[in-house]
């Protein structure tokens, strides 16, 4: 055998089908601190990955569903958005790139950063998608939002659920989303959250959402506490601080 050979490793192919059929992953990033650095490998079934912009770590374990858009409804939503980059133009996908240096956005360790344009161009287009907004222009962008406060919000079973606030939105929409509660002590959970709707607030100043609510829980009963939140969303897919308000089902 030459000097220069090198010995060709048997080929992992059927172990990786076999993983990647049988076994779900999940992931967590992870932030470095002093004492570690860099960290990348396998410790006791966890796998430490390092990406261009980030550390992950990886656990597997057994009985995951094939059909991913029955673990998350969204996958389709943002296939098509990630589509939508592709058919872009150079000229618009630079237009994303140079917006993409102007606005930074807090992390999930409450680190402020820059996005990638076409990461800009999905979370934006996400967001609007979902109040069915069109995707921005990138040469038009805004992240001045309108600011709601919050009058009053009462849900009854007999006439209904209704917010009020001190204000209305000229251009902006309100994004009204609850979470049901079994007591004071639970904190918001984001996963238990179900958007309701999103809706202008007009010169009345009050959203009606009992229709949506009674839909989403229909055994709702008088005592029950929703954790109702709120905030407000442009044209551009710029949100406001999310508030929040714990009412008590009335009869």
């Amino acid at each position: 055998m030459k000097a220069n050979q090198r010995i060709k490793k048997p080929s992992l192919n059927i172990v990786r089908v076999f993983l990647y059929t049988f076994v779900k992953k999940i992931m967590a990033t992870i932030k470095l601190g002093m004492l570690v650095t860099q960290i990348a490998g396998s410790v006791g079934g966890t796998t430490f990955r390092r990406g261009k912009n980030f550390t992950a770590i990886v656990n597997k374990t057994a009985g995951a569903s094939k059909n991913k858009t029955l673990q998350n409804q969204k996958l389709n939503q943002l296939s098509v958005i990630n589509k939508g980059w592709s058919l872009l133009s150079p000229t618009v996908r630079a237009n994303w790139e140079a917006q993409a240096l102007i606005f930074q956005f807090t992390d999930k360790f409450g680190d402020l950063k820059f996005l990638t344009g076409r990461q800009l161009y999905t979370k934006l287009g996400n967001f609007t998608t979902n109040a069915g907004m069109a995707i921005p222009d990138p040469t038009t962008l805004n992240s001045v939002v309108e600011i709601l406060t919050l009058d009053y919000c009462e849900i009854s079973l007999t006439t209904g659920a209704n917010i009020s606030f001190n204000e209305e939105l000229l251009t902006d929409k309100c994004a009204l989303s609850v979470e049901l509660i079994a007591n004071l002590a639970i904190q918001p959970v984001y996963t238990n959250r179900k958007i309701l709707l999103y809706e202008r607030v007009d010169g009345s100043r009050i959203i009606t959402f009992g229709e949506e609510l009674f839909n989403y829980i229909p055994y709702l009963q008088v005592g029950n506490l929703i954790r109702v939140y709120f905030y407000t969303q442009n044209s551009s897919g710029f949100k406001s601080t999310v508030s929040q308000i714990v009412v008590e089902v009335t009869e």
